[in-house]
């Protein structure tokens, strides 16, 4: 019984800790994040990463990541932001009281350069 408590309370406290979902700050959604060049005008500001892990759910993770990336970028001051690259990790999760396979924590990282452009370069806002 006690593995099992033990089992229980690693499994949640996993959970927990991988699943803080990252949602846009306000104004973040008006970035632009693509794998396409910035148009020429824009200015480059500098070079941004977002990262988010989650248990068990891949899509999450992938848009969480986005939008951490959405949401540095506005810290600068960007409005455009073209994704460099994308790494994704799948970390097996197990019961190592019963060596059963529980899922996987997916670890996302995307990398980018933010550009801050006049609004007619990209569009109206």
């Amino acid at each position: 019984m006690r593995k099992v408590l033990k089992s229980f309370a690693l499994l949640s406290l996993l959970l927990a800790s991988a699943c803080a979902e990252i949602k846009l700050r306000e104004g973040a959604e008006k970035v632009i994040a693509t794998k396409n060049p910035a148009p020429n005008n824009c200015k480059f500001i500098g070079m941004i990463v977002g990262h988010s892990r989650v248990t068990f759910n891949s899509r999450a993770a992938n848009q969480w990541a986005l939008n951490d990336l959405r949401n540095k970028a506005l810290t600068l001051g960007a409005h455009y932001v073209q994704v460099e690259n994308q790494s994704n990790k799948d970390i097996p999760v197990f019961d190592y009281n019963t060596n059963n396979y529980l899922g996987s924590t997916y670890d996302v990282t995307q990398t980018g350069n933010a550009y801050r452009c006049e609004s007619s370069e990209i569009g109206p806002e």
